[in-house]
């Protein structure tokens, strides 16, 4: 698709709205496609039991699903709605050196937009293991903050004002990109037609995932607090 539109702005000697869409698009892979399979490498002193350790920790505190967590290898995957098979992270430890990476989870239908995520996801990797070198008991101290966190989350209002801001700026984002996609399928052009299917889904997996959120927390909370009544 980025190759036919920009092929189509040389000939056509100019450049339109939906093709510079296209190539930015396009641009964006081949951009995450040639930089998301480089592993970070960096020394390291953990032995393969610490290695291990940190890796289930890690797992256990960002819901991840592990793949493999073997002395010297591990790799799993972060489960995302808008990101069909999710984002694959992977650590390896080999003479004193340790590789980590992560990276939208190849396949026909991955696309690069994690928002940030890929670098969140190695930071919480590396967190792990400065704290299982620093002597703590990583998968204990995992267990406590994960049930801290779900107790906090159906407590938690979706109505404070950093969830409404979030709330705000998402769903402005989704009707922006709905309406690109609009514009996209109203050209009647293949590849512009799929740009336009795949914004809409995006767009349209994200609010149907948080009103989702919001009627279960609602029910929970309900729930709750008919037992305390």
């Amino acid at each position: 698709m980025g190759h036919i539109a920009i092929e189509n702005s040389i000939q056509n000697r100019e450049l339109s709205l939906s093709s510079l869409l296209v190539i930015t698009v396009f641009l964006t892979f081949f951009r995450y496609q040639y930089l998301g399979t480089k592993l970070k490498a960096q020394n390291s002193n953990l032995t393969e039991q610490e290695f291990k350790q940190a890796n289930t920790a890690t797992a256990i505190l960002n819901e991840w699903d592990i793949l493999s967590n073997r002395k010297d290898y591990f790799t799993a995957i972060k489960k995302s709605n808008w990101i069909w098979e999710g984002i694959k992270v992977t650590a390896i430890l080999k003479n004193g050196k340790l590789y980590v990476n992560s990276m939208v989870t190849p396949s026909v239908r991955a696309h690069p937009f994690t928002f940030g995520h890929n670098r969140k996801n190695k930071v919480k990797l590396l967190e792990e293991y400065k704290s299982v070198l620093e002597g703590n008991d990583v998968l204990e101290n995992a267990n406590i903050e994960l049930e801290k966190r779900e107790n906090d989350f159906w407590k938690e209002s979706e109505w404070t004002l950093a969830n409404t801001l979030k709330r705000i700026v998402g769903y402005l984002f989704s009707i922006i990109f709905i309406m690109i996609a609009v514009l996209a399928i109203v050209e009647a052009n293949f590849q512009l037609l799929f740009f336009g299917v795949f914004l809409l889904i995006v767009s349209g997996t994200y609010i149907v995932y948080d009103i989702k959120v919001i009627l279960e927390k609602r029910k929970k909370q309900g729930h709750n607090n008919k037992h305390i009544s």
